[in-house]
This record gives C-alpha cells, sequence and structure tokens, in this order.
C-alpha cells in the first residue's frame, strides 16, 4: 500500500492562521513536526478525543480542519459545525 502524499500538506498551507488542525488519532509528534517544517506553528493540533464542546468554549477559532483521513463521530462533526467562530 503506497502512503498518500501532499493532501495534509495541502490542508495545512491552506488552513486559516490560528486554525485548530484535528488529526486521525492521538499520535501527533507527525503533524506537529510536519506544521513546524511548513512555518504553520500557529495551528493548534489536537486529537478526534478532544474535539468536544470544551475545545470551544470562550475562544475565537478562525476555522477547524479536520485531516482528511480524520474519522469523527457525528457529535464530533456536529460540535464544529455549531461552533459559530469556525
Amino acid at each position: 500500500m503506497t502512503r498518500q502524499v501532499g493532501a495534509t500538506t495541502r490542508q495545512m498551507l491552506g488552513a486559516p492562521r490560528g486554525s485548530v488542525y484535528v488529526w486521525v488519532n492521538h499520535h501527533l509528534g507527525y503533524p506537529r513536526s510536519l506544521a513546524a517544517q511548513l512555518g504553520r506553528s500557529d495551528l493548534e493540533i489536537v486529537s478526534p478525543s478532544q474535539v468536544t464542546p470544551w475545545l470551544f468554549r470562550g475562544r475565537e477559532i478562525p476555522a477547524v480542519v479536520v485531516d482528511h483521513a480524520a474519522r469523527l463521530t457525528g457529535a464530533q462533526y456536529e460540535g464544529i459545525r455549531l461552533n459559530p467562530r469556525s
């Protein structure tokens, strides 16, 4: 199986400054390293389990970007959709 190249990079580069980036799982070393290499230290990289109402409470977040390979629950997607600032 060949690893897909470029989709995550494009998503990170296209994310508005200060966005929350939802990674595929709780292993955040790779996406944080990639973001640093791309000059995107402004991205807050989180795992799917962190996508709760508490993530958004009292914060202004320009956007929530979900990695192309992430699989969120319906409730997580609904929480992102209902966040008035993303």
